[in-house]
Order: structure tokens, then sequence, then C-alpha cells
């Protein structure tokens, strides 16, 4: 987690000394190491955030997907790829682990994911499978969860899947602030909605259920995206919308 307050990072410092290990993280809370050198092989890339405003950086479709899944899993605040590095003795060997995500979730839980390929798990040499296990014990131990994510993940969920892409789409996309007003106002006004009747309120825009769609990741409203979307899915407000209500543009086009 990116410690600024001073006495916690301490606290924090002084748990991971007692097992001679430390945490290595930028100020402003970027990746801690350079994702493209111009000779890697493989698939990279950037893709715009809604919940860390910013562009975030990806090393496998693995990690795309992962993407994803954050920015549209209404449970999750914010992420970061990359987001320390880990240092620690392994074997009377100093070894450094860095992992591929950490995830704040609105229960107050941080979550660190690791995202590996099926094929690339079972080919693991026992070092970097004892580095896995042994970081996964330390993170526990300042109760951060630790989690490793497979491809199989995305295919065991294909509907939800389906409709994150469908929904990271729309990031761009948000009601004007008068058709969003009138919006919140509708939903107040009943326990729920149907896809159908929130892109009616908002008269005269292009991509109206889309603008709706787009307030799923900004966690103003919540879909059950375990079923397909269509204009009979049921919109409601998502608890605690108000204070977010802030952060949302002015204008139609965000980040």
């Amino acid at each position: 987690m990116l410690v600024n307050d001073r006495d916690a990072k301490q606290r924090l410092d002084d748990l991971l000394s007692q097992a001679d290990a430390v945490i290595e993280q930028r100020d402003d809370g970027s990746p801690v190491r350079k994702i493209f050198n111009g000779r890697r092989h493989m698939p990279v890339g950037l893709v715009p955030s809604v919940k860390s405003r910013r562009m975030i950086a990806w090393e496998s479709r693995l990690e795309r997907k992962a993407i994803r899944w954050f920015e549209v899993d209404e449970s999750v605040v914010s992420y970061r790829e990359q987001p320390h590095t880990l240092s620690f003795r392994l074997g009377g060997r100093k070894v450094r682990y860095t992992p591929d995500f950490e995830v704040e979730q609105e229960d107050g839980v941080t979550r660190i994911v690791e995202c590996k390929y099926r094929d690339d798990l079972r080919k693991l040499d026992p070092l970097y499978r004892a580095k896995i296990h042994h970081a996964r014990h330390l993170y526990r131990s300042v109760g951060i969860n630790f989690q490793i994510v497979s491809d199989m993940r995305f295919r065991m969920f294909p509907v939800w899947h389906n409709n994150a892409r469908m929904v990271e789409k729309t990031r761009r996309l948000c009601p004007g602030p008068f058709e969003l007003a009138a919006l919140i106002q509708h939903l107040e006004a009943r326990s729920e909605s149907t896809m159908h009747d929130c892109a009616r309120v908002l008269v005269g825009q292009e991509r109206a259920e889309d603008r709706v769609l787009a307030l799923i990741a900004r966690r103003i409203i919540s879909v059950d995206l375990s079923r397909p979307v269509n204009g009979q899915t049921r919109v409601r407000l998502k608890a605690g919308y108000e204070t977010r209500l802030s952060a949302m543009p002015s204008v139609q086009e965000a980040a």
C-alpha cells in the first residue's frame, strides 16, 4: 500500500524489519520499474484509468484483462501497477519481488495481485516458487492479502468479463451535468430502475445507455454484470455515491 502517513509507514517498516524485509516504493505512486525498454517481443501498452486517474501500463494480455476487471469491479476503489518492490532474504540470499498490481477495496482490504498464465505456473522454477510463497507470507504478516490470478479466472466468468469489456469502452463518456443531476434524482426516487428508463432520462444525449454504463467505473451506480446487460437490466445507486459525485468531471469527456 502507498503509505503517506509517517507513523503508519514506520509501523509497516518495523513489522517488515522483524522478517528482515523492506518495501521500496515511489512517493508519487508510479511504477517502481520501467516497463518499456524497446526490446521486448511481447504485448505491452498503456490504458487510461478512470479510477486511478492516469494511464496504467500493462505487460501482457492477461494483465490487460486484469486492468479491465479492476476498472469495472465496483468493489475496487483504486489500483496501481508494479506498486513497490519487496526485498527479503531467502535461503541465505537477498531476493527482490515486484508484484503486478496493488488493489484497494471498498472494505478497506489491500490486495496484491500477481498475474500468471496457467502454463507459466506449471513451469515455475523452484526458486521463483519459493519467492512467491515467502512474499505471500510477508504480505499476510502485515495484513495485506495476496492473490495469484490466472487466465482461468476470465474463462470461468465469461458473461461478467464480456460485460466488463462493454463497460470499459464507455469510460470516456459521461452524462452532462444537468442530465447527470436528472438521472440521480430519477434513481433517488426509487429503489431501482432499468437501463432503458435511465437512458430515457438523458434526453437528447447520444449513446444514452453507454453514458449510464460509464457511471459503473465511477462507482455511482450498481449493475449486476454476471448477467447479460440489456434494456431491462436493473440499475440502482451505489452506496456512498454522494461522496464520489464531487469527483465527477463537469464536461462529458472524462479521462
